[in-house]
């Protein structure tokens, strides 16, 4: 498969996690574009036997880590209207999560994204990150207990078990 073939078949995939990443279409169709930009224009500097799935994934999660502290910390908006107009059901569940997701720390959405969105095992996301599968784990335990708090949904601590 050639280096094109290659990218395009990871555009989809790009932009689904850009997507969830940014919450906005157009901010995630310019980092996508800006990952495939950057994958033709600096081809020179890849392996020419190997994947450029890896270098890409992280070339997005750099270029979105720097858009991201460039715009320093940001307001989560919430349209009031659509809001009060779904108060029960999969709608406001699905409105609350996305809030909830927007309001994670940088860090813990990639690797959200790289995991629950784009289906990345443990191993591949970690890699993509830079960091140990351990560290990973951690990261997503975070994520999600974070999520469940500010959706209102944390699960109660199983009791532990052992010496009393």
């Amino acid at each position: 498969m050639g280096l094109l073939d290659e990218i395009e078949a990871m555009a989809p995939r790009l932009r689904r996690v850009a997507l969830a990443l940014t919450g906005d279409m157009a901010a995630a169709d310019d980092l996508v574009a800006h990952t495939i930009d950057r994958a033709l224009t600096r081809r020179h500097h890849l392996r020419d036997d190997g994947p450029i799935a890896g270098w890409m994934w992280r070339a997005l999660m750099k270029r979105h880590r720097d858009c991201d502290r460039r715009k320093g910390a940001h307001l989560v908006l919430v349209d009031a209207g659509a809001a009060g107009a779904a108060e029960d059901g999969p709608e406001a569940d699905i409105a609350a999560l996305r809030a909830a997701v927007a309001r994670l720390p940088l860090d813990a959405r990639q690797a959200l994204a790289l995991t629950a969105i784009d289906g990345q095992g443990l191993a591949e996301a970690a890699a993509t990150l830079g960091l140990a599968e351990d560290a990973l784990i951690a990261r997503l335990a975070r994520a999600r207990s974070a999520l469940g708090r500010l959706t209102g949904r944390a699960a109660d601590p199983a009791p532990r078990q052992g010496k009393a």
